[in-house]
């Protein structure tokens, strides 16, 4: 790969990067069994609970001071400077942290000298969290009842939400198992029939009635949660394309399947516009000034 096509897909990389991407390459690297990591962590609960920090990291080692580590995600400059013109509002949960970061996109979104005293700056290359400017140790006051209540909901919530994503997973892979070893044991004609009729069972069940046909009197929406019902089911692109021999097959579906190839054309054509603009963007930037 070329250096300017490098070039052009981090350009990509870091436009596509967004707050909920920088707490899971946070997570990475405040993990357990050192760190615990919560994210969007307010400074209480109820009526005592006004302002929230990205994320909040706990140390779980006496002999690395049970430090207790604060985050501020900003993903453009203009986020940042926002934030310059009122320091004090992070206070809320600061003055709990021993140390307190700013987390960006980009390392250059914090300039030299902005950075308030004792602040550290962390920023994103590639999956990795880099270290621009270490945090100075702060002098946080005691943790509250209301500041408690809050990490420990936060950390239930976690927690529950965790745990039902996992029995959610388990259960695709296990149906898919079972599929598999099924269909192992099938011919070709046979195990084509077989998925052909899984597919058209699940697309019946996201479409949530017994019986469909696709006619001018159905919600391309619906259909479109079908098929990406199915797909979450299969794991893979020979999904959409079963779910849509799936629709062909219907009576009346000939309009509906050009609109969806439509929309399939307009999409690869934004792809393609947002890469010359990428390809642009570097061009400009590699021109002598």
């Amino acid at each position: 790969m070329s250096a300017k096509a490098k070039k052009a897909r981090k350009l990509r990389d870091v436009a596509m990067i967004d707050a909920a991407d920088i707490v899971e390459k946070l997570r990475g690297r405040y993990s357990l069994p050192a760190w615990v990591l919560l994210s969007n962590v307010r400074d209480g609960t109820g009526m005592l609970g006004s302002r929230y920090a990205d994320a909040v990291a706990i140390n779980c080692y006496p002999s690395q001071g049970l430090e207790l580590v604060g985050f501020e995600i900003k993903i453009a400059r203009s986020d940042w400077l926002r934030e310059l013109k009122n320091p004090d509002k992070a206070e809320a949960v600061a003055c709990y942290c021993d140390r307190w970061y700013i987390v960006t996109s980009k390392r250059e979104i914090i300039q030299p000298g902005e950075l308030p005293a004792k602040w550290g700056h962390l920023w994103i290359q590639g999956s990795r969290v880099m270290t621009a400017v270490k945090a100075d140790k702060l002098e946080p006051c005691p943790v509250d009842r209301a500041f408690l209540a809050s990490l420990l909901r936060n950390a239930c919530e976690t927690t529950s939400d965790a745990l039902a994503a996992a029995r959610h997973e388990g259960r695709r892979r296990g149906e898919k198992d079972e599929r598999d070893k099924k269909l192992s044991n099938l011919g070709d004609s046979e195990k084509r029939y077989a998925i052909f009729k899984d597919m058209d069972r699940i697309l019946k069940e996201g479409l949530g009635i017994d019986e469909y046909y696709l006619d001018s009197s159905l919600d391309l929406s619906n259909v479109r949660d079908a098929v990406a019902f199915a797909m979450e089911h299969w794991f893979n692109l020979d999904a959409l394309r079963i779910a849509v021999a799936v629709v062909e097959a219907h009576n009346g579906a000939e309009n509906l399947v050009r609109e969806v190839r439509s929309s399939a054309r307009d999409i690869l054509e934004s792809i393609e516009r947002a890469g010359k603009s990428a390809d642009e963007l570097t061009k400009a930037l590699e021109e002598p000034k």
